[in-house]
């Protein structure tokens, strides 16, 4: 955190400064007192008086960081004009009436972008060469390997029909990934112009069924709202071609996880998930029992070499919110809306 005389409290345990300050909180430009709040500190009652007793005028945030809830924020002595988050949404941190009454907040912007999007293509690539069933050439016996192989249908990834739903920067990283194996682009984002989607070379989609009904790989990168949960029916599902690819990497809210499990379990569709509806997927899911589903564990991003730059990347906005310049991962008030 960071008071009126730019002293800074980071509320957030050992791990995370590890993991984002390997070298230090020091840099130039950068003329702060840091205040690095210990565990016992974020426990309990002692959150609040921690920042009643401070009082910074900077907050650096990451996951563990306990809400800045009602009763702090409008408290008389709460003055904090910059909140610097090193992760990504801050729904589970803060209101929305925190932007609208001015306080600044960040988060680490588009740095874990491609990571998700390269996940994504890694999925797409993994159902189409069926690599779940991969080991199970080692029960075979008395059956010859080609004939294993040759049950494997594989598919390649060049010049397949794919659909993206949403279209943020998750899904523009994955249109410069994609363009290299001559794939068809099409999308569906119903905030978003389709002027924005022909600019990268996409072509947008009419509707939502549309999409589905025209690729044979779907990727889902959607944001969550309220309106978006559920979108992605067992209707709509069923819309896909036969042995279509089905990948979500965006919110497992999104999705009929019922009815994904359903038509997977059936050989209908070859799918692959890093989120999930509840997570982390629960043991007895029986996702977990159907061997043409890869099961990831929410790892798209960030990968463990970007923790680092995230790092710098909140110094840097830091060093220009004290300088008075423009700042970098503006959290405003509809991209809160639209995060999860």
């Amino acid at each position: 955190m960071v008071r009126p005389r730019h002293e800074s409290l980071s509320p957030y345990p050992p791990r995370d400064r590890k993991r984002f300050f390997p070298h230090g909180t020091t840099a130039e430009g950068v003329a702060v007192d840091w205040r690095i709040a210990n565990p016992e500190e974020l426990e309990g009652g002692n959150w609040e008086s921690l920042l009643k007793s401070y009082q910074p005028d900077i907050i650096v945030t990451a996951w563990s960081t306990p809400q800045l809830v009602d009763e702090i924020t409008d408290a008389d002595w709460f003055n904090v004009r910059y909140i610097c988050n090193l992760s990504g949404s801050v729904k589970n941190l803060l209101s929305v009436d925190m932007l609208k009454r001015g306080v600044v907040v960040t988060n680490w912007g588009n740095l874990i972008s491609t990571s998700v999007a390269e996940h994504a293509v890694l999925l797409a690539l993994g159902c189409a060469r069926r690599m779940p069933v991969w080991k199970d050439i080692r029960h075979l016996k008395e059956q010859p390997r080609i004939d294993f192989i040759t049950s494997l249908q594989t598919k390649r990834l060049k010049g397949r029909s794919v659909g993206i739903h949403g279209f943020g920067q998750v899904a523009r990283e994955l249109v410069s990934l994609l363009q290299p194996f001559g794939v068809k682009l099409s999308a569906y984002s119903k905030p978003v112009p389709a002027s924005m989607m022909r600019e990268y070379d996409v072509e947008p989609c009419a509707s939502l069924e549309a999409l589905f009904e025209n690729n044979d790989i779907l990727i889902e990168c959607e944001a969550l709202t309220d309106e978006t949960q559920g979108c992605v029916s067992r209707s709509l599902l069923e819309r896909l071609p036969e042995d279509a690819i089905f990948i979500n990497v965006a919110r497992g809210a999104l999705v009929d996880e019922d009815a994904l499990a359903d038509m997977a379990e059936q050989g209908r569709l070859r799918v692959g998930l890093d989120v999930y509806a509840i997570e982390p997927l629960d043991p007895s899911s029986r996702l977990w029992d159907i061997p043409e589903v890869i099961l990831s564990p929410h790892i798209a991003g960030p990968t463990h070499d970007i923790f680092e730059h995230c790092g710098e990347f909140a110094l840097n906005n830091i060093r220009c919110f004290l300088n008075k310049q423009p700042l970098s991962g503006i959290v405003d008030i509809q991209s809160y809306l639209r995060s999860s």
